[in-house]
């Protein structure tokens, strides 16, 4: 297990590489950074895979900015593709980090060549109204720019998305702070979808969990 460092615009990414192998970027959630992924990076790089695990822009190790955007943070990943030289990888994004997938597949048609997204929401309307006022609650308190970013971002047309050619799986918890509505827009439109609907389990609980997430993991990128 390697920690390296890579730069966009002056912005320095740290992320873990770990193993040999097919190559599969992890990206975190808000307010978190790569170690939620310590123990399935490690069963993964035993299957054959080589995981590149980051600290968003922000986030863990990673520099800070003034201001956080979900379009920066898919600039951060794509200059992890070109620094080393990955073809092709798999992208598994929680949260904010399946939105940032999002961003870049758009972006970037055919740089990856699956991606798997839980959690998401293509625009801030798609919190539940739950969720949506403990974090306008939480910014009035804190003027978080982590709490600002979920509040303003992202802005994901569905007509976008029908530019994403590559296999999307979309995780979506039973008892989600994100509606079901968004990760449906999400499989309607790309050109190859499918949708999970996982019984019994929270926003993350089954991300935080990695042996559940090893094993819906696996299934979908053996």
């Amino acid at each position: 297990m390697e920690r390296k460092e890579t730069e966009n615009e002056g912005v320095r990414i740290s992320y873990i590489k770990h193993g040999i192998g097919t190559p599969i970027i992890l990206l975190h959630g808000n307010d978190e950074d790569s170690s939620i992924y310590s123990v399935i990076m490690s069963r993964l790089s035993a299957d054959g895979f080589c995981v590149y695990a980051m600290d968003s822009r922000g986030h863990g190790r990673s520099d800070n900015v003034d201001r956080l955007r979900y379009e920066d943070m898919a600039e951060d990943v794509i200059q992890l593709i070109r620094s080393e030289d990955l073809e092709k990888p798999l992208l598994f994004g929680f949260s904010d980090g399946g939105i940032v997938g999002l961003l870049l597949s758009i972006r970037y048609p055919g740089v990856l060549s699956r991606l798997i997204v839980a959690g998401i929401n293509l625009s801030p309307d798609g919190l539940t109204l739950k969720a949506h006022t403990a974090l306008r609650l939480g910014f009035a308190a804190t003027r978080s720019d982590k709490l600002r970013l979920m509040l303003t971002q992202p802005d994901i047309k569905a007509e976008q998305l029908s530019a994403i050619d590559i296999p999307v799986i979309v995780f979506h918890a039973e008892k989600e702070l994100v509606k079901l509505s968004d990760s449906k827009t999400v499989v309607e439109n790309v050109k190859n979808g499918k949708l999970i609907i996982l019984e019994g389990h929270t926003h993350d609980s089954y991300v935080m969990d990695n042996e559940i997430l090893y094993e819906l993991l696996k299934e979908h990128i053996s």
